[in-house]
Parts: structure tokens; C-alpha cells; sequence
């Protein structure tokens, strides 16, 4: 009944997981020494490239189990709201701890599309950096447990491709 939603989901889980280690060296030379502006800039682009993703999923559950998304100027806020929530025909997909961490990416997200380069503050942007890959790790198995509930049975594992990891 859901298996093309579950392989929508699971592309866009895997192309998330490209993000992280595509930039895994930068993530890994953020964490040791401040980056460059230019390099925050990079690191910024990463951020919201694995937010895009991260957003692209819950629409794509929203949209599939609810029926609609949310509208007006709020909209990617009301989103992660929404996700959060249980219905009448399914359990909240992100618990509130998750909902409120990437409420800072989307925080970050929206700061990092609207300003220029150079009001990029690295302690402001740092633990979002250094924890990214818990960050898509945690989004990681809570959608698979709510694929679970949803489906009866457990998608199969999935875990971050790793040449290392960050500290």
C-alpha cells in the first residue's frame, strides 16, 4: 500500500547520506579549526542542502498521509509542526526533541539564503556543522521507525556511509 512512498523516502534518505560524505573532509576540518569565510560559506551550502532533503521528506510523508501541506508564510515551520503531530491515521513522525533541532537548521537555512557571505559567524553555526551527521542520523531512524508503524514492516537498516567520523 505504502512501497512507493517508502522508496521515495529511502531515495531521498540515501541521497542525504551523499551529502554527508561528500563534504565529509570539510566537516571533519570544521571541527579541529575555524573555517575560512569562504568555507563557511561551503559549510553553509551543506547545511541547507541536508535541510532541502530533510524537508523534501516530511512533504513527501505530509502530503502522502495527511492530504495537504501546510500554507502561507510560515509554511516550513508548520511542516516540522505538522510532522510532529499525530493524526487520525498515523503516529507523529519526529519526536519534539528531533522537531526541535532542525528547527535550527530551518533557522539557519532561512539566514543562510537571505544574507551575504560575510555575516556568517562560525559560533553561531559551528554546532550545526559539528553536528550534522548526528543530526541526519537521528532523522535517519526516526523515519524508519515511523515507516515501521506505518507499514508493519522494518525497512531495511540504514546507516551513514563512513570513512570516518566526526568527532
Amino acid at each position: 500500500m505504502y512501497a512507493d512512498l517508502v522508496a521515495d523516502v529511502e531515495f531521498d534518505l540515501c541521497q542525504l547520506r551523499l551529502v554527508i560524505e561528500e563534504s565529509r573532509s570539510q566537516l571533519e576540518s570544521a571541527a579541529f579549526a575555524a573555517p575560512t569565510s569562504f568555507e563557511m560559506g561551503a559549510l553553509g551550502a551543506v547545511l541547507q542542502s541536508l535541510y532541502n532533503g530533510i524537508e523534501t521528506v516530511l512533504r513527501k510523508l505530509v502530503l502522502r498521509l495527511d492530504g495537504g501541506l501546510p500554507e502561507g508564510d510560515a509554511w516550513h515551520r508548520d511542516l516540522l509542526e505538522q510532522a510532529g503531530t499525530a493524526t487520525a491515521v498515523r503516529c507523529p513522525v519526529l519526536s519534539a526533541e528531533l522537531r526541535s533541532l532542525l528547527q535550527e537548521y530551518l533557522e539557519f537555512r532561512h539566514f543562510f539564503r537571505r544574507t551575504y557571505s560575510f555575516h556568517y559567524r562560525w559560533e553561531r553555526m559551528a554546532h550545526l556543522v559539528t553536528g550534522c551527521e548526528d543530526a541526519l542520523a537521528a532523522f535517519d531512524g526516526e523515519v524508519r521507525l515511523f515507516l515501521t508503524s506505518l507499514c508493519g514492516a522494518t525497512p531495511p537498516p540504514s546507516t551513514l556511509p563512513r570513512s570516518g567520523s566526526l568527532p
